[in-house]
């Protein structure tokens, strides 16, 4: 074997032999990764129980009775449609246009007595920069509501980095849909 090559395959294995060393010394060490907090736990469990929840919803949602409806404020329209089942709407999903600001799609689901629990949306911000063309993100929310409305969890991915809901955005969808379903409660399925 050539000289170069036995000092590669040399420091190979060494490198091998020092990761197995400090592995096998934590190991004796008794060192473990810590277990998640309690509280932790509990909140991983009701974003799951949440989201299979709006699993169920969004996949049955065709069974359901619709209305089509849109919604324009200053800044803002959007075209929207509610899901009911038994009478109660239970799926609002809604394309938002922002203008130069940008666009969504958002999902709205509410429980089987019409209470507002889970939200996500898929969409691009625009952020204008004066003569240059505006800067342009992907983002991704999703957010769990108690039955009083309160944020209980939420997170914003913007081009895949992810970081905590703000708690006005938290309220600001929780405002939007209230309307939405005021809205759609006024319309005739």
């Amino acid at each position: 074997m050539p000289a170069s090559r036995s000092r590669i395959v040399s420091r190979g294995a060494t490198a091998l032999a020092v990761t197995l060393l400090a592995s096998l010394f934590l190991a004796a060490c008794g060192k473990k990764e810590k277990p998640a907090p309690k509280a932790d736990t509990a909140l991983f469990r009701r974003i799951a129980v949440a989201q299979g929840m709006a699993d169920v919803i969004f996949a049955t949602r065709d069974t359901m009775r619709s209305v089509r409806g849109k919604w324009t404020e200053p800044g803002s329209s959007s075209q929207f449609e509610a899901r009911r089942s038994g009478g109660v709407v239970r799926y609002l999903e809604e394309a938002e246009d922002r203008g130069e600001f940008g666009a969504s799609d958002n999902r709205y689901y509410f429980d089987e007595t019409g209470t507002f629990f889970f939200y996500e949306d898929r969409g691009e911000e625009r952020e204008p920069r004066g003569s240059l063309p505006p800067m342009s993100r992907l983002v991704q929310r999703s957010a769990l509501y108690d039955s009083t409305g309160a944020l209980v969890w939420g997170r914003r991915l913007v081009d895949g980095v992810a970081s905590m809901l703000p708690d006005s955005q938290g309220t600001a969808i929780r405002v939007r849909a209230s309307t939405l379903l005021a809205r759609a409660a006024e319309m005739n399925p």
